[in-house]
């Protein structure tokens, strides 16, 4: 497993909400935005993330911390029964490249896919990448 003891985890937690407790969902949006998203991405694609991450609740994004601090990824990971591709942006801040391998690897039937010039928010970088890559997996 990698489940992190309980001070591990009160740090990573303090650590991911300092900026956000201080600045609020708006103003925490509007820089961290920017710095999790690829180098190709589009200016109304960038507008887009700030505006659906200044809309999230601070005791949602409290709660979706915690579970993530929490979390037994490597644990859980072989536990998946059915085939899982884990994809990763190469330019991702926030799950970087070395974490995805990782968490991919320890699952019973490993996927991975990096994608160059994407950061945390594929879906909305390029949908059509996405696309590309998810379609084949799931048909």
């Amino acid at each position: 497993g990698g489940r992190l003891d309980a001070a591990a985890q009160a740090a990573l937690r303090a650590g991911r909400l300092k900026d956000v407790e201080a600045l609020g969902m708006a103003e925490f949006a509007a820089t961290r935005g920017l710095a999790i998203v690829g180098k190709g991405t589009p200016p109304w694609a960038v507008a887009d993330i700030v505006r659906i991450m200044s809309a999230i609740d601070i005791d949602a994004y409290r709660a979706m911390v915690d579970v993530i601090v929490s979390a037994d990824l490597m644990g859980d990971a072989p536990l998946i029964r059915v085939p899982a591709l884990v994809i990763a942006g190469a330019d991702d801040v926030v799950a970087p490249e070395p974490l995805c391998r990782r968490i991919a690897a320890a699952l019973p039937e490993p996927a991975f896919r990096l994608l160059p010039g994407i950061g945390h928010y594929l879906p909305i970088e390029d949908p059509d990448r996405l696309a590309e890559v998810t379609g084949p997996f799931l048909s």
